[in-house]
């Protein structure tokens, strides 16, 4: 959102005025539904402007809105090689606040079939752990992020899929199996040797680490009672799909770089805002 409109007196609308670039990869970003909740969040902040102003701070903010949709993972890696040129010729007046890219995970089966080809083809090289016998393209990906993130210093964001749980559970370790290879961690450098036997070794490591690791989670459904039939589990289930989406209630676990701290967080999804509620603490809706 812009820091202030172009009234006069300019009135705060409470951003930051930065651009925002998405790599919706998973095609499932909706320009609609963003300008839907902007439209929310500056009715709260705005309460007494009329609907063009308020119509018009949104626009301010979508046009700071850069989407991009790339179909593998070279694409997305050369978009962001070639995003400063992008910046310098499309938008050399607005700082990138924040590059979001959803889902790292979009391409993960096709990059696998490519590698296992790949051992097949070359087995000996493939297995010997100091010589990779390919570049996997999520490397170039995180170096061409690496360059964006030393040139312009903007926030990043990378969602991931939780394929499955880990196998030692640890406050100082993701939650879960990571299945992209190589993939930045949280830096755990000073936490001593039980948190660095719970990363993964990997033969390229990530040129960067995470600050943050937010894990989210559904609520779990309650559990049948035995005997149950096959019809009354799966209404169960279909009822609980029904709850979940429309409570829209999601838990996050919050893990930092350096630290041994959690902390945890709940947001719910409704069809006007989203609104976080922290624990031990009153809601409050998302700042900007």
């Amino acid at each position: 959102m812009p820091k202030s409109d172009h009234t006069t007196p300019p009135v705060v609308s409470g951003g930051r005025g930065m651009s925002a670039i998405v790599y919706d990869t998973d095609l499932s970003f909706s320009v609609q539904r963003l300008r839907h909740f902007l439209l929310t969040r500056i009715s709260h902040l705005l309460p007494l402007s009329d609907e063009t102003e308020k119509e018009e701070i949104a626009q301010q903010s979508l046009v700071r809105l850069h989407v991009f949709r790339p179909t593998s993972p070279l694409q997305l890696a050369t978009s962001l090689k070639n995003l400063p040129l992008y910046h310098a010729s499309h938008m050399p007046n607005d700082e990138i606040g924040v590059i979001a890219i959803d889902s790292m995970s979009t391409f993960y089966w096709g990059e696998r079939f490519s590698a296992e080809q790949m051992r097949n083809v070359a087995p000996e090289k493939a297995r010997n752990m100091s010589e990779p016998a390919f570049i996997p393209p999520l490397y170039h990906v995180l170096n061409a992020i690496q360059s964006v993130r030393l040139s312009h210093g903007p926030v990043v964001v990378l969602t991931n899929w939780a394929l499955g749980q880990a196998n030692t559970a640890s406050r100082f370790g993701m939650p879960y199996k990571q299945h992209l290879h190589p993939f930045p961690t949280l830096d755990v450098v000073d936490l001593g040797a039980k948190a660095a036997k719970n990363t993964d070794h990997i033969s390229l490591a990530s040129p960067f680490h995470l600050m943050h690791n937010i894990s989210l989670s559904s609520p779990p459904p309650a559990p049948f009672l035995p005997d149950t039939p096959l019809d009354n589990a799966l209404r169960q289930e279909a009822q609980y799909r029904k709850e979940a989406v429309e409570k829209g209630q999601v838990f996050c676990l919050v893990r930092s770089s350096r630290t041994r701290d959690t902390s945890r967080f709940t947001f719910y999804i409704t069809n006007e805002d989203i609104v976080i509620q922290q624990s031990g603490s009153h809601s409050n809706r998302i700042q900007p």
